[in-house]
């Protein structure tokens, strides 16, 4: 499946919202980071890559 139209949206968020996403953004990032340095590692120690199972 591929999408061809895209939609740019704004937000406008009250200052409880700004701080809530800036939370969840942050907290995003960090789970990202971390997944990408266990998959370095894997990569690293064990010469093999981690992949997506595929059901």
């Amino acid at each position: 499946m591929s999408w061809k139209h895209r939609a740019e949206v704004r937000i406008y968020p009250i200052p409880e919202q700004e701080d809530f996403l800036s939370r969840q953004f942050g907290e995003v990032r960090f789970t990202y980071n971390k997944a990408l340095h266990i998959i370095s590692l894997q990569y690293k120690w064990h010469s093999t890559q981690l992949r997506a199972k595929k059901t």
